[in-house]
């Protein structure tokens, strides 16, 4: 996870404190599901959790210090929207689409914001102009192809997440239909499709990768469509081709 830095939310909401003293309002969006309440209890005020979701779009999840004596969760939603709006308008890879704000929220003093993005080239902007300016961030989630378009090779061994841990042939990922996630960062980011292969560098914890700073961090999914070669499959393909053969033969 990465500390919060210079977003722009979070500096409007300390300029909102100072004009909103004393004020103590609440909505009704304050309240959540447990399984939203325990997700958020894994963040630390000024974290932030990346999600990728199976149609590769992302979930930025943002938490900070919010006291509801003197700041009001309506207004911050405001500034949100009106953050968001400008970064649509003039930095969205499609002002269509973009960031969508998926909620702001209070839970027990913190502020919770989840940004959903269409894509990583948004991520690897909104990071760039609004979170840390003097970080070079890159992400990339997408498929084989994509990840040679985009300049991403691969230039360590990958390790298969299983039991046995041993190292993947990479030649087998052009046709696999697998997705390659890279980051440089050091974060910790949840997947929604099954993790078949990380780098040294990547800690794996169920669907959750913790990734190491400054350095080439690789991640191979399996999408619920995409079916893994085995040993037994490829036994039947070889039998039905013989079976073929002779067929033809006679």
């Amino acid at each position: 996870m990465f500390k919060l830095k210079k977003i722009a939310i979070f500096t409007l909401v300390m300029a909102l404190g100072v004009s909103m003293c004393g004020c103590n309002s609440k909505s009704n969006k304050d309240s959540k599901s447990k399984d939203d309440n325990s997700k958020n209890a894994s963040l630390e005020e000024g974290e932030m959790m990346i999600s990728i979701n199976s149609d590769l779009t992302i979930l930025l999840t943002m938490k900070d210090s919010f006291d509801e004596a003197y700041y009001d969760i309506d207004e911050l939603e405001s500034m949100v929207d009106t953050e968001l709006s400008k970064f649509n308008s003039t930095l969205a890879s499609d002002p269509l689409v973009g960031i969508t704000k998926e909620s702001v929220e209070s839970d027990g003093g913190n502020s919770i914001i989840k940004l959903k993005f269409e894509n990583y080239f948004d991520l690897n902007a909104y990071y760039a102009n609004y979170i840390n300016k003097k970080k070079t961030f890159t992400m990339f989630v997408g498929s084989y192809d994509e990840s040679v378009n985009a300049g991403i090779t691969i230039n360590s061994t990958i390790y298969n997440n299983d039991e046995e841990k041993a190292a993947m042939n990479l030649e087998e990922i052009p046709t696999s239909g697998y997705v390659i996630f890279y980051i440089n960062s050091g974060e910790t980011v949840e997947f929604a499709d099954t993790i078949v292969g990380v780098s040294e560098s990547v800690t794996v914890s169920g669907n959750q990768v913790t990734t190491t700073n400054g350095v080439d961090n690789y991640v191979i999914l399996q999408p619920a469509n995409v079916t893994a070669n085995t040993d037994e499959t490829e036994s039947v393909d070889m039998e039905t081709t013989v079976t073929d053969t002779t067929t033809v033969a006679q």
